[in-house]
């Protein structure tokens, strides 16, 4: 991708107080995260990759309960992570119990507006004090992802555990770089070269794919 002005936008954009140069920067970087934030995710059709919500890897995938905003209980909510971990953890041989959880958009807003009773914790801390990862001596983390709320790419709603550590899933990236300023008559151009690369999942037994049920 490259960055292009004109020397008349450019002066423009100084008196008025708004870079152009930095604005169009800005809007390139914003493409290129989006572009990552997609190849990471769920990945590209048209070269064949898939990505690390959606790999088709040796990753197991197993049916889980529900979740119903509004209905389930505090105990449901830590029965239904903690057996998303517990079968997670089983297909490592016991070796290493999941540190992050994916969750659709929803489900993140409903587990931190569900507040409990008689406590100033919500559902969310609930779960993450109360996790088989946190009994184990680790740290959990619950994190939305947008993708996970796209029907058209999972016909049911679903929860992913994993292991965030290199040795388990990975993501190659060059960060763009820029070459010297070209000058074509009036305009100057800034060209930008990167990489992205596939997700890598290197030990697929370390990440589950749990599907709620209606």
């Amino acid at each position: 991708m490259e960055v292009s002005y004109s020397i008349f936008e450019l002066q423009k954009a100084m008196k008025t107080g708004r870079p152009i140069d930095v604005q169009k920067y800005d809007a390139m970087r914003t493409k290129h995260q989006l572009d990552i934030d997609t190849q990471v995710y769920v990945g590209d059709k048209e070269i064949g990759v898939t990505g690390l919500l959606n790999s088709d890897d040796q990753v197991t995938s197993e049916n889980i309960g529900t979740y119903t905003p509004g209905t389930t209980t505090p105990q449901q909510a830590i029965q239904l992570f903690n057996d998303v971990l517990a079968q997670a953890w089983a297909a490592t041989q016991y070796t290493r119990v999941p540190n992050r959880i994916l969750v659709p958009p929803s489900l993140f807003t409903d587990l931190v507006g569900t507040q409990l009773p008689n406590t100033d914790k919500n559902l969310l801390q609930f779960v993450l004090e109360n996790s088989l990862t946190r009994a184990n001596g680790g740290f959990l983390e619950i994190w939305p992802v947008k993708w996970l709320a796209d029907e058209k790419l999972f016909s049911k709603p679903r929860i992913v555990a994993y292991t965030k550590a290199r040795d388990v899933v990975r993501f190659p990236l060059v960060q763009l770089q820029s070459m010297p300023v070209q000058y074509r008559d009036y305009q100057q151009c800034v060209p930008y070269y990167g990489a992205l690369g596939a997700v890598e999942i290197v030990r697929p037994e370390m990440l589950f794919y749990g599907i709620l049920q209606d």
